[in-house]
């Protein structure tokens, strides 16, 4: 059952479940409750409060009568329709052809989910609680100004008890609420790191309308410049057109002036809409420097990426390798005059210790990355550890934070490192203070590795990969800290085949299939939100049963592009957070 709170203005707003078909508030987002005006509409009538307070609250009137025993501060409606009230003394009725009955059906603790790797519970706001213990099997795990908490410490099958503790201003326990929870059984492929999206009920990657380009060119992160384009890097390979040796360059970009294919249509990549402007085949500007880049940002008229240049003596593995050193490569007033920052400082290496953090992607958002809400870039990363293959601390994801004008400032970045009890992030410029924004405690972790900002659903939209180009998971989230849910999750079989969109092979190894970039392309977001384009590559061929079939057999160390269709879960309300 999940219940829909029409509560005191006391109670926060924020508990936001979407109201059933045949309950519904008279203004759109109003919160009924005691003493305010407004009424709910149901099946059997129209419920309003009086203005008269009994013994055990205020009186609830339907069609204008008041109702005997009717007295509550809040009424409820769950999922059914069934209407609850609930009284100043704690207790709860429900609403039947025999008037009000007492009940212990409605539970103001519920779950969100129950996986082998993660428990989410939710709970109904209380009237004077400022915080929220969550226990255990009575150990506390967290106290919180929010009123939901995942818990990804669980085992599979397994019973745990919890407890929600509301806490006054002044420290005391007002209530407690218990609930029992058993999770479920691990399955063989692993499970998601947290639960289903309450805003997506699904997501469907369309293979029939992907295209694929054999250019001998791989990574393709991309950015949405200033000027309405779309810009985006490849490495060793010749771009566009190109070829493995045709036009090839360690570090190239190129731009893209196509507007997103229609509707159920097949990309179509021409000269004139698709080429090279940095390296690679028949470019514009030769490419002057070599090295990979994982991501790509405009912020205005200027290009930064985050990635290495190749420094001689510093780096092994040659032009062509990646290099064992992480920094901000930056373009001013062009995408075409790339520069390395590496003499000034850089990000980590392969010598800064396990501990350190490695920004691997921006938090793109809208034409020239005008930021959606305040004045800052947003970095994801992992640590140096994780990043390099050391071994890392766990299997985080960290975030990071810059003034967009001070990308090129050391001393302007800061690292998430909570959320305070009010709900809001924290930040520190001490890089030791990070903690993550995402863990994956499953038996077959991934990181996030991406996130754009889908301004027309105002919902942050990430993908997580594990260590081959068809395990990948997708996620939203409200922030660029989350709390994070699972909108797709495509792990690979064991023996690496199957996964996203079946890429996967027997004879994937160490490096064949590894994953080299599932890149969103912000501007060709459908102007409802609902369509959205990406770009990835890998090495080697893709599987025999490739369902992007122009790249079946076929080596993805190229350009391939598919569409999602994201489906509301409430399309005609907002969701929960």
């Amino acid at each position: 059952m999940r219940p829909i709170l029409l509560a005191l203005a006391l109670l926060t707003a924020a508990c936001g479940f979407a109201l059933a078909a045949n309950a519904q508030a008279s203004h759109d987002g109003e919160i009924l409750g005691a003493g305010q005006a407004g009424k709910l509409i149901t099946t059997a009538g129209t419920w309003t409060f009086s203005n008269q307070e009994g013994a055990d609250g205020y009186f609830v009137l339907l069609n204008g009568k008041k109702i005997a025993n009717g007295s509550a501060i809040e009424l409820l409606v769950d999922d059914d329709g069934q209407l609850y009230a609930h009284g100043k003394s704690g207790l709860f009725f429900l609403w039947s052809d025999l008037g009000w009955l007492r009940t212990e059906r409605f539970d103001p603790v519920r779950t969100e989910c129950a996986t082998a790797v993660v428990v989410g519970l939710e709970w109904r706001p209380e009237a004077l609680a400022r915080t929220y213990k969550v226990l255990r099997d009575g150990n506390q795990l967290a106290e919180t100004g929010l009123n939901s908490y995942s818990d990804q410490t669980v085992q599979a099958s397994t019973t745990y008890t919890y407890e929600v503790a509301a806490v006054d201003a002044r420290g005391r326990t007002i209530s407690v609420r218990t609930l029992d929870v058993t999770t479920a059984a691990a399955s063989p492929l692993g499970d998601p790191a947290v639960c289903p999206s309450s805003y997506f009920s699904g997501m469907t990657w369309d293979w029939s309308t992907g295209a694929n380009q054999q250019n001998g060119s791989d990574l393709w992160p991309s950015t949405w410049g200033a000027d309405g384009n779309i810009y985006t890097f490849f490495g060793d390979g010749g771009g566009f057109f190109g070829g493995d040796q045709l036009g090839r360059s360690s570090f190239g970009v190129a731009e893209i002036t196509a507007p997103a294919p229609p509707p159920n249509t097949v990309p179509i990549l021409t000269t004139d809409s698709f080429f090279n402007i940095y390296g690679g085949y028949n470019t514009t500007h030769p490419s002057t420097i070599n090295g990979k880049v994982n991501d790509i940002l405009a912020i205005g008229d200027d290009f930064y990426a985050l990635g290495g240049t190749y420094q001689a003596g510093v780096d092994a593995g040659g032009p062509s390798g990646a290099p064992d050193h992480y920094e901000i490569i930056y373009s001013k007033g062009n995408p075409y005059s790339w520069q390395s920052n590496y003499s000034n400082w850089f990000f980590c290496d392969d010598f800064s210790g396990a501990a350190s953090v490695c920004p691997v992607a921006f938090v793109n958002s809208g034409k020239g990355n005008e930021s959606p809400f305040d004045k800052y870039v947003y970095l994801m990363g992992v640590s140096d550890g994780n990043f390099f293959g050391d071994g890392g601390l766990c299997s985080c994801t960290y975030l990071m934070r810059v003034p967009r004008e001070q990308l090129l400032t050391k001393a302007a970045y800061e690292v998430f490192t909570g959320i305070d009890l009010r709900g809001n992030p924290t930040w520190n410029s001490d890089w030791t203070t990070m903690q993550p924004i995402f863990v994956d405690n499953g038996p077959r972790p991934m990181h996030l590795k991406k996130m754009v900002y889908n301004a027309q659903l105002k919902r942050f939209i990430s993908l997580a990969q594990g260590g081959r180009v068809n395990e990948d998971s997708f996620y939203d989230s409200p922030t660029p800290w989350g709390p994070f849910t699972v909108i797709g999750y495509y792990p690979s079989n064991l023996d690496h085949t199957g996964g996203w969109g079946d890429l996967g092979s027997t004879t994937f190894s160490t490096s064949a299939g590894s994953t080299l970039g599932v890149n969103f392309i912000n501007k060709w977001t459908s102007s409802d939100g609902l369509t959205m384009w990406a770009a990835f590559s890998s090495v080697k061929a893709a599987g025999p049963d490739a369902e992007l079939i122009p790249l079946a057999n076929k080596n993805m160390d190229s350009y391939s592009l598919v569409s999602a269709t994201l489906t509301l879960a409430h399309p005609h309300t907002i969701p929960f957070r």
